[in-house]
């Protein structure tokens, strides 16, 4: 059997993964499982909503708003999957460097924002058991998080934790030790965190209280966690199958349906408000006809829509946007709206932002690196307090690293 895979619209890994066919069949296979390993949503139980109508992408815009800002070089094939932020001079950075090829693959690395300038943070040794940062939030300066991957074998740690002062692995309970596991991390602004995800032992929902970990219920039998968002802990949303979304109320979960009309994932949250959540991804894009790279398992993957889904404190909605192909990472604005990373690749060399405010979204795109040169930034964070924001992903140095001033 083969894997037909047609690359417009997907967002490549890294430069590692650009250049290999094995991995390129690796991301796409966990992209479907991603996609389709939730059970569909109870028919009867989902609203009858017609889907948001396709609308034409926005008007492509270069962005003096948006800058490069200096980070340490990286491994070609390196590139930052987090960033967050607790103030204007307080940021951090986390991804991976490497070869991006077996057996080595790569290994994680964390750079902090002191106000002036970007530097790598030192990491205790048993990061090596780890092929990267995928996952990154803070409450404060002393208070960071980090959740790393892995390709198999033992692994000490999979969570992290920077105290002000150095980074120390965090043990979680056992469910979560095996393959790689973490999905999606979030933080309260008291500091409890919340990771979700799926390993070899099933798929789970952990809380950090401060000293130890609980193990909440699934709210659904089969769910594979995507994505998580925390407010409060009595106000988080957990995301899996695009068609339906799972509230925390503090006592118990309760799901919530979507007008989504095809199989996908939303794994990437922001909640602006209690009444103003948002989630965006990709819907569609796999089926199991066949043919094309040797060594893969028949599958075809189509270009997906971007998909954009919105909680009004009554019922989540599609958002419509014209397909900018997957979207990745999202944040406040701080003015009431949000800033999306999109799919640079179709239309410039250089990162792509979607921003939405007052019911009405802008494209615009940082000014492109020197050809033959290309950028693709995937992750945002608000600054708090501001609309400045700050972006990461993979450049022509590696790492990529923008800032965004009004």
């Amino acid at each position: 059997m083969a894997l037909s895979v047609s690359m417009a619209g997907w967002l490549p890994v890294s430069s590692g993964t650009r250049a290999s066919v094995t991995c390129a069949c690796a991301a796409a296979l966990a992209c479907l499982a991603a996609c389709s390993a939730s059970p569909p949503a109870r028919p009867s139980r989902v609203p009858r909503t017609a889907p948001a109508a396709i609308v034409p992408f926005p008007a492509i815009t270069a962005s003096p708003g948006w800058r490069h800002v200096r980070s340490p070089v990286l491994h070609p094939s390196g590139r930052y999957d987090a960033i967050t932020a607790t103030g204007p001079a307080e940021a951090w950075a986390a991804g991976s460097e490497g070869t991006g090829q077996p057996p080595a693959y790569g290994h994680p690395v964390v750079v902090h924002w002191n106000g002036a300038r970007w530097a790598r943070m030192a990491l205790p040794p048993s990061t090596g058991e780890l092929t990267g940062f995928t996952a990154l939030v803070a409450s404060t300066s002393s208070d960071v998080w980090a959740a790393g991957a892995s390709v198999g074998g033992p692994v000490s740690y999979f969570v992290y934790h920077f105290d002000g002062l150095a980074w120390t692995g965090v043990r979680l309970p056992a469910i979560a030790d095996a393959n790689a596991p973490v999905a999606g991390m979030a933080i309260t602004p008291d500091g409890h965190v919340w990771v979700v995800g799926s390993g070899l032992r099933g798929s789970f929902i952990l809380r950090w209280d401060g000293s130890a970990w609980t193990q909440l219920p699934l709210p659904a039998p089969g769910l594979r966690p995507a994505g998580v968002v925390a407010r409060t802990n009595t106000d988080v949303w957990v995301t899996g199958n695009i068609r339906e979304m799972y509230h925390w109320d503090g006592t118990r979960w309760r799901r919530v349906p979507t007008p989504a009309s095809q199989p996908g994932s939303v794994p990437y949250l922001a909640a602006v408000g209690p009444t103003d959540v948002w989630a965006v991804g990709g819907a569609g894009g796999g089926d199991l006809t066949g043919g094309g790279y040797p060594g893969c398992i028949g599958m075809h993957f189509a270009q997906p829509e971007s998909a954009v889904l919105h909680w009004d404190g009554r019922s989540w909605h599609r958002v419509a946007v014209g397909n900018a192909g997957p979207l990745h990472g999202i944040t406040p604005d701080g003015a009431g709206g949000v800033w999306i990373a999109a799919n640079a690749y179709t239309y410039s060399r250089s990162s792509l932002y979607l921003h939405w405010r007052a019911g009405t979204w802008t494209g615009i795109y940082l000014w492109p690196p020197p050809s033959p040169a290309t950028e693709e930034n995937t992750v945002v964070a608000q600054i708090p307090g501001s609309q400045r924001v700050w972006s990461a992903g993979a450049g022509p140095d590696g790492g990529n690293i923008e800032l965004y001033t009004p």
